[in-house]
């Protein structure tokens, strides 16, 4: 008996193992797609410029190219370290009392040209004495995280950020009327570069990130929850919960 618990124990081990292997290679499958096409898309550029392949009237346009793909790089690196930090807990909450309204208003106030550029009504809506406990700038970045998904996913409509109090809690609603999540992709989103168009086409909904993956995990060290209704064609809900003071001491 016990050496049959021993092999049934060394074949959960291996099989544990195994799928850690997969997960491995898969993430630096990942990572090198999304990296090679910015990298591409500079090294076309650079060799343009250098060759005098590029028209004049092109020049200031290619330069722009270059630094938008840079600052892509950057901020794929950076994301991915400061998801592993918050993953494995490195990273400490300075949590504080703070008004909800104007967070809100600063998230609008911060993406309202990214909204405008899709054609997006992008506003808040929530009672002026509307409070959160948690750490500001993390706050920030979900919303500001949740929000750019919204725009992403979202054409020519309209996004709605809502806050309240409720029993000693903090809600918030990222509401948008974009294309919505299929039922069996809901609890997908929330992983490393997940992408709603799984084939990889080449669509204008086929960007990836970790954006919601830093959200998930931040929302775990906040002791909060998120829920999240969709339907296709007609948008979707992201409910965020943040427990009050007396709740998370």
């Amino acid at each position: 008996m016990d050496f049959n618990k021993m092999a049934e124990s060394l074949q959960k081990s291996e099989q544990e193992i195994e799928r850690q292997e997969n997960l491995r290679r898969q993430l630096m499958m990942d990572v090198a797609h999304e990296m090679r096409t910015p990298l591409t898309t500079m090294n076309g550029l650079l060799e343009g410029l250098i060759h005098h392949m590029i028209p004049e009237s092109r020049r200031e346009r290619s330069l722009e190219l270059i630094t938008n793909e840079t600052q892509r790089l950057i901020r794929l690196v950076n994301e991915n370290l400061d998801y592993e930090k918050i993953r494995s807990d490195q990273i400490v909450l300075v949590k504080q009392n703070f008004s909800g309204a104007n967070a809100l208003q600063n998230v609008v106030d911060q993406l309202q040209e990214l909204a405008v550029n899709k054609g997006n009504e992008l506003r808040c809506e929530c009672p002026e004495d509307f409070t959160v406990y948690a750490d500001y700038d993390r706050f920030i970045q979900i919303l500001v995280n949740m929000t750019k998904n919204a725009n992403q996913f979202t054409d020519n409509g309209h996004i709605l950020i809502k806050g309240w109090n409720e029993d000693n809690h903090s809600i918030v609603q990222i509401i948008d009327d974009g294309i919505g999540i299929n039922e069996k992709e809901v609890e997908a989103i929330w992983e490393r570069f997940y992408k709603a168009d799984v084939s990889r086409k080449n669509t204008k909904y086929g960007e990836s990130g970790i954006g919601l993956a830093i959200v998930h995990s931040l929302m775990k060290s906040h002791h909060g929850t998120i829920q999240t209704e969709s339907e296709v064609g007609k948008g979707t809900t992201f409910t965020l919960t943040f427990p009050g003071k007396e709740e998370t001491e």
